[in-house]
């Protein structure tokens, strides 16, 4: 039976209409973030399910012409709307996720994400996770873009994308959280807490955080975000650190109370970036691919704590 035209249309709209639906999807899923915690997420929680349906949209004519080839009739893809209603509604829904969506309320949301950090800060809560959770929203169009270079074209292209963005996190992401793990294992360590980036918490998140976040021109790039606010942390603010943690140090020293644990902050700070070249060394002696890798890294941290610091720490004692 052949189906009507304005049928064929509506269904080719929708096929059309599926980037502009995966650019929402993926707004979703940073609202989500952070609604989960912004640096963690539930797992099968809100922020996996809308990230999916992202990477569903972008590969859906790929998906169902897996069925097809099972011998499934599906709906045809491609070709140009012959109806001028149906265009005009496809210009319609494309503008408003382009000029609206996009230009607009992306912003809006991530703003509002900087302005709930300054809050958890000034009550003494991690402000990192309204942070990253603003990076993410900002850089929703260029994460579908980058999703899509890497659709493979063929009837796995779901699983093929999937699998190259755990590479990206694995291979991109990580590194860089590596860094402000680093960061706040030296924040931690120097109010006595432990050295893990449990609670990031303490720093101002004023208004001049919004103007590191470029908004308009290309799509913001979650990884080059991430990147600059490692680099960023790791080479303006922790060297300022270093400077009130060695002051703080000195007074407590001249009032006779325990000062070491304020000097090894300093001197951590200001050896940040040069200890995470040292983690990056010990974790890349061995290929990506390779069981041992993680264990290989174990091991030369513990060697260089046995024969490089503890002897230092023994002279200085």
């Amino acid at each position: 039976m052949t189906l009507p035209q304005i049928i064929v249309d509506l269904l080719k709209l929708l096929f059309d209409m599926a980037v502009p639906a995966a650019i929402c999807t993926m707004v979703l899923a940073g609202i989500a973030l952070r609604q989960e915690g912004g640096v963690n997420f539930q797992a099968g929680g809100r922020f996996q399910r809308w990230a999916l349906w992202s990477v569903i949209l972008l590969t859906l004519p790929q998906f169902l012409s897996w069925f097809a080839a099972q011998g499934i009739v599906m709906p045809p893809q491609g070709g140009n709307i012959s109806s001028p209603w149906v265009v005009s509604l496809e210009t319609s829904i494309s503008g408003f996720v382009s000029n609206v969506v996009v230009a607009r309320l992306t912003p809006v949301l991530a703003a509002f994400c900087v302005l709930k950090a300054a809050l958890d800060a000034a009550e003494g809560y991690s402000p990192l996770g309204s942070i990253v959770a603003a990076f993410f929203l900002l850089s929703a169009s260029g994460t579908v873009q980058l999703l899509q270079s890497w659709n493979s074209g063929s009837e796995f292209a779901t699983t093929d994308m999937l699998t190259s963005a755990w590479n990206f996190l694995a291979g991109t992401i990580l590194p860089e959280a590596a860094g402000l793990a680093i960061v706040g294992a030296i924040f931690n360590y120097a109010r006595h807490r432990s050295c893990f980036l449990e609670r990031f918490g303490h720093l101002e998140a004023g208004p001049g955080h919004g103007r590191l976040m470029r908004i308009g021109g290309d799509p913001v790039s979650l990884s080059n975000g991430l990147l600059n606010l490692t680099n960023w942390l790791g080479n303006v603010i922790m060297p300022t650190m270093a400077g009130l943690f060695a002051a703080a140090a000195i007074y407590r020293f001249s009032k006779g109370h325990p000062y070491q644990h304020l000097g090894y902050a300093a001197l951590a700070s200001l050896m940040c970036s040069g200890l995470l070249r040292v983690m990056e060394s010990f974790s890349n002696q061995t290929a990506w691919n390779n069981p041992d890798r993680y264990w290989i890294s174990v091991l030369t941290l513990v060697n260089w704590v046995g024969n490089v610091l503890l002897p230092l720490y023994g002279l200085a004692r």
